[in-house]
């Protein structure tokens, strides 16, 4: 039978580090308890766990990020805007729930997610910076594309929950629209815990002469939820594209 999953998050501390550490023991809870999990019903289950890392490119979207921009355009000269591109890994388990066909992966993986603003000053060119570091607990739908031999391509749609762990700025001073909100002291404060997003995408599995796989995987994530509480930087939500290549070991009962 399909294996009922029930957690209890008991919150009881009052920092931040203490609830990024209660929902990471849950997502490891969440990945043991996939790779143990027994299912009588299916003849060819596959269980596969394994690790992956890349790379993502991250911005932001939303109307407020639309006014953020427009009023900097306005109020500084030579204004370029960059996603930041940073590392991504984690860990992974796939739980084949009707075989060969539709399968299940939670996952905990490091997310970094921010954007730069560069513009010139009488000092020369400035870049500022806001970046959120997150914990996140996928929970992918996978449906696997059947094709002959030993390349399986699949596509996966699911939902994401992220846990932020760390918030920092970098010359957000030189901004003519700085908020104190956003100065390194009091970003923590205004940034929201958790977000919760929608991931989509696709990969492909290339098995091996051992049943293990090589894996490649490409991404798109976006957050529905407020970064950030504070007047003047509302509707700022997490949008993040990662591609990543990784290496499970599976098997098949």
């Amino acid at each position: 039978m399909v294996p009922v999953l029930r957690f209890q998050v008991l919150i009881t501390g009052k920092g931040d580090l203490m609830r990024a550490l209660h929902c990471l023991f849950i997502g490891i809870l969440i990945v043991v308890k996939f790779s143990g999990a027994q299912d009588t019903l299916a003849v060819n289950r596959s269980v596969v766990f394994g690790v992956k890392a890349g790379f993502l490119v991250s911005g932001f979207w939303g109307n407020g990020i639309r006014r953020f921009e427009d009023h900097l355009i306005e109020t500084v000269d030579d204004l370029t805007s960059r996603s930041i591109f940073f590392g991504t890994g984690g860990l992974f388990c796939s739980w084949g729930i009707i075989p060969d066909f539709i399968s299940v992966q939670p996952e905990l993986v490091y997310l970094r997610t921010g954007k730069n603003w560069e513009f010139s000053t009488e000092q020369g060119r400035v870049t500022a910076k806001v970046h959120n570091d997150y914990l996140a607990l996928p929970l992918l739908f996978k449906m696997l594309i059947p094709l002959e031999g030993k390349v399986l391509p699949y596509a996966y749609l699911g939902p994401q929950i992220m846990v932020r762990i760390n918030t920092a700025t970098d010359n957000f001073s030189a901004l003519p629209s700085n908020s104190d909100a956003f100065e390194s002291s009091n970003i923590s404060k205004n940034a929201n815990l958790f977000d919760f997003g929608i991931c989509t995408g696709f990969g492909i599995d290339f098995l091996t002469r051992s049943k293990n796989r090589w894996l490649l995987d490409l991404r798109y994530t976006f957050g529905t939820i407020n970064l950030f509480d504070t007047e003047g930087f509302r509707d700022i939500r997490n949008s993040v594209f990662s591609f990543s290549t990784g290496f499970g070991w599976g098997s098949i009962q």
